[in-house]
C-alpha cells in the first residue's frame, strides 16, 4: 500500500511560565501549559514528528504531547543563548497518532522557567488510497 504525507502548521503564540511580566511580549499568557489545539489526520497515520519554535527556553524538560501522551524523547531543552529563538524536532511515534482528530499542546516543567512557543509544524505520514 502506497503512503503519503501530510501536514498541519499550527500558530501556537503562548507564554509558557511562572511570572507572566517576566517576558515582555504579545503572546498569550497559559501558566504551565498551553491549551490543545487540534489537527486532523484523514488516513490511517504511521509516524510523524514535531518542529517547533520556542524563545527563551532557560531549563530543560518541557513536554510535548499528542493525544494527551508525552512524546518519549526530551522535546525542549535549555538552549545556549539567552532571549533567543531555537528551533526544536521531536519524533511522533505512530501508537501517539490516530485517523481523525488529534491534539497536540506543549506542557512545562517544573521551575521558574519563563518562554514562549512561536509555530508549530506537525507532519506525519499514512496510508494512502
Amino acid at each position: 500500500m502506497a503512503t503519503r504525507s501530510d501536514f498541519k502548521i499550527i500558530h501556537f503564540w503562548d507564554h509558557l511560565g511562572d511570572d507572566k511580566g517576566d517576558i515582555s511580549t504579545s503572546a498569550t499568557f497559559r501558566g504551565d501549559e498551553t491549551p490543545a489545539y487540534c489537527f486532523y489526520v484523514d488516513a490511517t497515520p504511521l509516524d510523524g514528528y514535531v518542529v517547533l519554535q520556542a524563545y527563551d527556553v532557560d531549563s530543560d524538560y518541557h513536554e510535548v504531547l499528542i493525544n494527551g501522551m508525552a512524546l518519549p524523547y526530551e522535546d525542549i531543552m535549555q538552549h545556549g543563548s539567552h532571549n533567543s529563538w531555537s528551533v526544536w524536532l521531536d519524533e511522533i511515534p505512530a501508537k501517539y497518532l490516530k485517523r481523525g482528530n488529534n491534539t497536540i499542546k506543549v506542557k512545562r516543567s517544573r521551575g521558574e522557567d519563563n518562554f514562549i512557543i512561536g509555530d508549530v509544524v506537525v507532519h506525519w505520514r499514512e496510508l494512502g488510497a
